[in-house]
């Protein structure tokens, strides 16, 4: 009972974002074990490596103690899961996990965990690679007797749905696959009974698993799909990018990027050089002389001045607001949609922006900043890490893992 009374101390009791429910690794004299957000121990220290979350009941350990990882599957009371040690360990998509690991020769095998019914299922030891699940399907790989890869596609049960007969596919979406037929050069759409769709060879598809958006090449140019199969942008372009908010940016065949909406209609025709990410409400473009920020009708809302520019960031860590540069000293900022500067150019790094609270760092310490400018935390953390499945951010000081703060700066976890 003492020990829970002082670990239950070392929390700020700030756990309104998340789940009470919810499992966070602690650690004593060096062991890991698991407690609420609360501090109230689950599960007593009982590893030396640290779990890795995978969902809010399963947990990898490494076990290899090199980078050539080997991982230990456990569950939410320190139980080992699955039968082997893991080279790798996927993300949770359709409450399947894929797991791959080796035997002492080096060949590779393959499994998937259930989270729900918290089963492993084997596949077969001739299966030379499978994917993820899109739509109960996950691809499969099983080679010839010459050496030829055979894809096909198998329900979570384990069962052949679409037997190995084809070159290559990617995943269903929307009853849709994308595949490459023995004997044809390029890529076609097949539905769920194997009958092709498109009367079009794509020499490439590439396909976005959340929304299964496709960018397909023909000929060296480039078009859009939607999850359908139906044409958005023709083969026309020498780039497209995936839609974002609503909006594409697509370049044509004299170099200049246009402006899209996701039925393909023109917004503003192809001038400009480069853009940026676009946001629910605009989208940064840069024409020959002038940076400038767009509505989404193609309107300017402002150009921004000369010493300023703005910068592309990933689209899974934007904010509304935008990420700029100064042109002079080469420091980043942040500036929202009414042209002010709400981050100064005083920080050496601004990243990871999530749900508009992001990460600054100065003289190679971090902490966390919200859009409009104010510190969250001070800067004193040598990494931090942001863990949505928790909606926690995981710290560490001189890269020993400290423990985990939420938005507001307040610590869940000290080590």
């Amino acid at each position: 009972m003492r020990k829970n009374s002082i670990l239950a101390s070392l929390f700020f009791v700030a756990y309104s974002s998340v789940a009470q429910d919810t499992l966070v690794p602690f650690n004593v004299k060096g062991k890991w074990g698991f407690s609420n957000i609360k501090g109230e121990i689950i599960v007593q220290p009982f590893t030396t490596e640290f779990p890795e979350y995978v969902s809010p009941t399963l947990f990898k350990i490494n076990r290899s103690g090199t980078s050539n990882y080997r991982h230990e599957l456990v569950n939410e009371k320190g139980e080992k899961v699955g039968t082997e040690l893991y080279t790798e360990v996927s993300t949770v998509y359709e409450d399947m996990v894929l797991l791959k690991y080796e035997d002492t020769l080096g060949k590779e095998y393959y499994q998937f965990y259930n989270v729900l019914t918290r089963s492993i299922l084997e596949l077969p030891s001739e299966y030379t690679y499978c994917d993820d699940f899109s739509d109960d399907l996950a691809p499969f790989v099983i080679e010839d007797t010459d050496g030829n890869d055979n894809w096909g596609l198998i329900n979570k049960k384990g069962e052949v749905i679409i037997q190995p007969r084809y070159e290559m596919l990617y995943f269903f979406k929307n009853g849709i696959c994308p595949v490459v037929e023995k004997g044809k050069r390029g890529w076609t759409l097949m539905d769920r009974n194997e009958k092709i769709i498109s009367p079009v060879i794509y020499s490439h598809i590439f396909r976005r698993r959340d929304d299964g958006f496709m960018i397909v090449e023909q000929n060296s140019l480039s078009g859009l799909l939607s999850s359908t199969g139906k044409v958005i942008l023709p083969t026309q372009f020498t780039d497209v990018d995936l839609p974002l908010h609503g909006l594409l940016m697509a370049k044509d065949t004299n170099y200049k990027y246009g402006v899209y909406d996701i039925t393909g209609k023109e917004i503003v025709r192809p001038r400009f050089i480069s853009h940026g990410t676009p946001r629910s409400s605009c989208v940064p473009v840069r024409e020959e002389n002038r940076s400038l920020l767009l509505d989404k009708k193609g309107g300017i809302l402002f150009v921004l001045p000369d010493s300023i520019d703005f910068v592309s960031v990933a689209e899974n860590e934007i904010s509304e607001y935008i990420s700029v540069v100064n042109n002079n000293t080469h420091k980043p900022g942040l500036m929202n949609q009414k042209g002010e500067i709400t981050i100064p150019f005083i920080y050496d790094e601004i990243r990871s922006f999530y749900k508009n609270i992001g990460v600054v760092c100065k003289d190679r310490k971090c902490g966390l900043i919200d859009n409009n400018g104010k510190l969250l935390t001070t800067l004193k953390y040598s990494s931090i890490t942001y863990l949505p499945a928790l909606n926690l951010w995981e710290v560490s000081i001189d890269h020993q893992r400290l423990g985990y703060i939420n938005a507001n700066g307040k610590q869940y976890w000290v080590n």
